[in-house]
Formats: C-alpha cells, sequence, structure tokens
C-alpha cells in the first residue's frame, strides 16, 4: 500500500482492499490523520454554511469558526477512534 495512492471517496468508505483489510486500516497514521482532518473541516465548513450553527452559537460570525477551530484536534481525535474502531470490526 506505501507506493498506492486510493482515492479519498474509496479511503472513507473503508473499502476492503481486497485481502481482508481496508483502504483506512492500511493507511500510515500520518494520512490517516490527515483523512480526519480533510473530514473535519468539511464538517466545519458544513455547519458555518448551513442556515444555524450547531457550534454552540446562533452566529456566522469569526467566533463560531474561531470555536470551532479551537476544537479541531479534539473532533479529529473522535473521526480517528471510530475510524479505527469500524476498522477492526
Amino acid at each position: 500500500m506505501a507506493n498506492e495512492i486510493f482515492n479519498f471517496k474509496d479511503t472513507l468508505m473503508v473499502k476492503n482492499s481486497g485481502d481482508g483489510e481496508t483502504y483506512f486500516s492500511l493507511a500510515s497514521d500520518t494520512l490517516k490523520r490527515q483523512l480526519a482532518v480533510v473530514s473535519v473541516l468539511e464538517l466545519i465548513k458544513s455547519d458555518l454554511s448551513a442556515s444555524y450553527s450547531t457550534g454552540g452559537t446562533s452566529s456566522k460570525s469569526s467566533y463560531a469558526l474561531e470555536q470551532h477551530m479551537k476544537n479541531l484536534s479534539e473532533y479529529t481525535d473522535c473521526i480517528l477512534n471510530a475510524m479505527n474502531g469500524a476498522s477492526k470490526n
């Protein structure tokens, strides 16, 4: 897998690589974290684009973005925990 590049969609779909493993489970820790960060940024973008914010404010100001960015690492860890759990099942 180290020399192969898989697309983001396949990785996040936890597609089976053919040998019982998933693309995500075979990825390096660095790639896993990068994928999780990209996922979090997409979720933040969706939240800020919505007609309301679930980030604790109804404001679309820079405050809402600032609050999300302060939680970026925590959000990323949550996605990593979920994906690592899913890839073990």
